[in-house]
């Protein structure tokens, strides 16, 4: 790092402090050099961290509590050829006193950062996967845990994927107002009903932020971001639960797991299909607005809990007088009855 640059924990705390001062997110990001989603970020995940030691345990990787108290828990628990092991979250308290850690408090946010996809093992510890295979964090009951080793650990959106474009039906008054987050996300897919689309079915909202227990995991507590249910020709009905990403966030394969579970629990009548929204990409197009582009994944569990792709495609938002007759033409050659 050149002399007189800034640690990643520095600059984050100089945006911190900027905003509180009174600037704007805008003239905080033209003082550091960065975008203004960048420093709107920061300011979602740390903007409650009121002094700068703490933002540091939080942010960089060689101080951050939650490297040192699982790397002692695989030293621990993880044996040569081994394919997972339990573990309870007092554990954690238990490691960390003895790692002379004593302020513990927030060990369990990191291990809900971990299960849904925003933070990441320590790479000492993703070395202990052979190769090809990943850890996932799954519940295993109440503050109790199972590291198994599967294929992957998250599902990104294939960034070669060539997108469909779809006229923007979300009210102006929802787009002007809506924050970079999952909330937007799943209120563009409600409004340009993009699970009809991807699906070929009728769907309907049925529930958002459904907290529940998951039978197959213990008892475990879960939440799932939105469920919807559908109906085809054949009169087959479906679950859809939709777990629904920012543009600075990642699918994770847990929560596809746990949305997958729990609707084969709580609705035996219906075929679960499970479902992963991500914002991939935004442009300002002047006299509209932003206009988004959502990648939509549907995922596939087998009994050992690898997660697959079943079908992926990317829909950009648009006002309808930006479709071209010739990108009309293309797609009616492209359908198929």
């Amino acid at each position: 790092m050149p002399k007189n640059a800034k640690s990643k924990s520095e600059e984050i705390w100089a945006a911190l402090e900027s905003v509180r001062s009174g600037k704007s997110l805008k003239e905080t990001a033209n003082d550091l050099g960065r975008a203004v989603d960048t420093v709107k970020k920061w300011q979602s995940r740390y903007g409650n961290l009121m002094s700068y030691p703490e933002l540091k345990l939080a942010v960089d990787p060689e101080d951050n509590r939650y490297v040192t108290v699982m790397k002692r828990l695989f030293a621990e628990r993880f044996k040569e050829g081994s394919v997972g092991f339990e573990w309870e979250r007092s554990d954690l308290d238990r490691l960390a006193t003895e790692c002379g850690i004593t302020a513990v408090k927030n060990l369990g946010d990191n291990v809900y950062s971990i299960r849904h996809g925003r933070e990441d093992l320590p790479e000492e510890i993703r070395a202990l996967a052979p190769h090809g295979k990943s850890w996932l964090l799954l519940p295993n009951g109440k503050s109790s845990y199972r590291f198994v080793l599967t294929d992957r650990a998250f599902l990104d959106p294939d960034e070669a994927k060539r997108p469909i474009k779809i006229p923007d039906s979300t009210p102006q008054i929802v787009a002007r107002y809506a924050k970079q987050d999952e909330q937007a996300v799943l209120a563009r897919i409600r409004y340009c009903r993009l699970v009809d689309i991807f699906m070929g079915l009728a769907s309907y909202q049925l529930q958002s932020h459904m907290r529940t227990t998951m039978a197959h995991f213990g008892g475990a507590q879960t939440e799932l971001d939105e469920i919807y249910v559908g109906v085809d020709s054949s009169g087959t009905q479906f679950v859809i639960p939709i777990q629904a990403k920012s543009e600075g966030e990642r699918i994770g394969a847990i929560q596809i797991i746990t949305d997958h579970y729990t609707c084969l629990e709580k609705f035996p009548k219906m075929i679960a299909r499970t479902l992963a929204a991500k914002t991939i990409r935004k442009r300002h197009i002047e006299g509209f607005g932003e206009v988004f582009t959502i990648a939509l994944v549907e995922g596939a569990v087998d009994k050992d809990y690898n997660v697959t792709k079943v079908k992926e495609e990317h829909f950009e938002l648009l006002p309808a007088s930006m479709i071209s007759d010739e990108e009309l033409a293309e797609y009616r050659l492209s359908y198929r009855r």
